[in-house]
């Protein structure tokens, strides 16, 4: 008889690896979210839907009424894709095989024990849209070293690290956020605040030639348009560690974009091993200048990832859905700033366009249609196909040195199924309105559009309605 039930035992858990399981967990409506697992001891448990999860009940320390609470030790990874906006109660607690955690930029809310005992848990990186934490979040993670916190702003955490002895972890928090995070309750009692890079990449086609006397000759291609210093690094292992080069001749930014730039650097002293060799170059990352144009100042460059511009004014930038702070892709193929390629065609609600999901960088707001109206009464716009001898295409707004430059043809995802079209040269951004009064459940906000006239020098500009879940730019204004 032992034999016998032992042999079930074996063909149940098998039974379990080779199919998988699958569970309606969405709230108040159950089949709006679902939770399935690939199938295989070791596996994935992946939640995927619309709209926020369940929550699940205590009970003597047990989670009694979770769907897979008989398969937990199976699991050693948690996908949650774009489009959760809040994890219930206890939802993940007692994972105790999970590492890391990384959460799409949808998620708003983690509730009340969300994560407790998962004692393996030793990175966590929340996105810039949640800003609600219940308590005892993370309690019980006696192993988490790295809390990689991507809003710029400190959310109050509600004593979600309860428990922890916080001197031992690290917070990262965004470029120009640290200040902030050390004076913020809780948040200040991380035993190390430090920010992500405040630098970015400016070349690309990195090339060496490497001489018998110990010197490197470097050849690159500039990237930016306006640096406005620079600095080298090498890696003397592979990427792992970036250092400071010495003894470099040359200009780095040799005053002006273009390719085939050359420096050469005198590495004798850097005791670099050829086998495992980098370099890259990089400008610190300071504030987009804003361009004041009828009352309000403009950013000169369009939205690129949540949070930050791109590095030219001619760059596209992602492509956005109306209150969302999720990026696009401007090329196929299709991806998101998540890494997700899956289309997100539900229609986004609001009447306006809500503060945490607003893509631009700190300090800078989506423009109301109002503004959009009055930068487009104040001055000519001018069509350019040579802006700053980029051979880029576009139009100049403002006068003077008081100009901004919006890339042409930077194209749209469709509503529908994310297809991309930029067959068209028109410009077109997003405002915070909604039509039609303000009415949270229609479907279409106003963006701002400029359409040739018979003169193809001089264009003309308009408001309409679109639909609110196709991408299109974003250009931000200061706040």
């Amino acid at each position: 008889m032992t034999r016998k039930i032992f042999i079930l035992f074996i063909f149940f858990l098998w039974s379990f690896a080779a199919v998988g399981q699958s569970w309606d967990i969405g709230s108040p409506n159950a089949a709006d979210v679902v939770a399935t697992t690939n199938g295989y001891m070791g596996t994935t448990l992946h939640i995927k839907g619309m709209g926020e999860t369940k929550g699940y009940n205590l009970g003597s320390g047990i989670f009694i009424d979770r769907p897979w609470q008989n398969y937990s030790s199976f699991f050693s990874d948690i996908i949650v894709e774009d489009g959760i906006t809040k994890l219930g109660n206890a939802i993940f607690a007692e994972l105790t095989r999970i590492t890391s955690l990384n959460l799409p930029h949808s998620l708003q809310t983690i509730d009340d024990y969300a994560f407790a005992n998962c004692i393996a848990l030793k990175t966590v990186t929340i996105p810039p849209s949640c800003d609600v934490f219940g308590v005892n979040v993370f309690t019980g993670c006696r192993n988490l070293r790295i809390v990689v916190n991507n809003n710029p702003t400190p959310q109050l955490i509600n004593e979600a690290f309860n428990g922890l002895d916080l001197s031992r972890i690290i917070l990262i928090v965004p470029c120009g956020s640290v200040k902030d995070y050390k004076n913020a309750d809780g948040w200040k009692h991380f035993g190390k605040i430090t920010e992500k890079s405040c630098s970015q990449s400016i070349v690309s086609n990195v090339q060496t030639l490497f001489s018998c006397s110990g010197e490197v000759t470097i050849t690159y291609d500039l990237k930016t348009t306006d640096p406005t210093d620079a600095t080298l690094y090498y890696s003397p292992d592979n990427g792992t560690t970036w250092l400071v080069a010495q003894s470099v001749s040359g200009d780095l930014l040799n005053q002006s974009t273009g390719t085939g730039k050359t420096i050469t650097w005198n590495n004798a002293t850097d005791n670099v091993n050829y086998g495992k060799f980098k370099l890259k170059v990089e400008t610190p990352y300071s504030d987009v200048k804003c361009v004041e144009i009828a009352g309000s100042c403009w950013a000169t460059r369009n939205v690129d990832m949540p949070g930050t511009f791109t590095l030219n004014p001619e760059d596209k930038g992602m492509l956005y859905q109306w209150n969302r702070n999720v990026g696009w892709s401007n090329t196929d193929p299709m991806i998101n700033s998540n890494g997700n390629n899956i289309w997100d065609y539900s229609i986004p609600n609001g009447a306006q366009w809500e503060k945490t999901k607003d893509p631009c960088p700190k300090g800078y707001r989506i423009p109301t249609l109002n503004e959009w109206i009055n930068l487009y009464s104040a001055d000519v716009i001018i069509w350019t196909d040579n802006y700053n001898e980029t051979g880029n295409k576009g139009l100049l707004f403002g006068s003077g040195t008081q100009v901004i430059f919006f890339p042409a043809s930077v194209g749209m995802r469709y509503d529908d199924d994310g297809k991309l079209d930029n067959s068209f040269t028109n410009v077109e951004c997003w405002s915070t309105n909604n039509e039609l009064y303000n009415n949270p459940n229609n479907v279409y906000a106003y963006t701002m559009i400029t359409s040739p006239s018979d003169d193809p020098i001089i264009w003309y500009a308009d408001y309409i309605g679109t639909q609110k879940n196709t991408a299109i730019s974003v250009r931000c204004v200061k706040e």
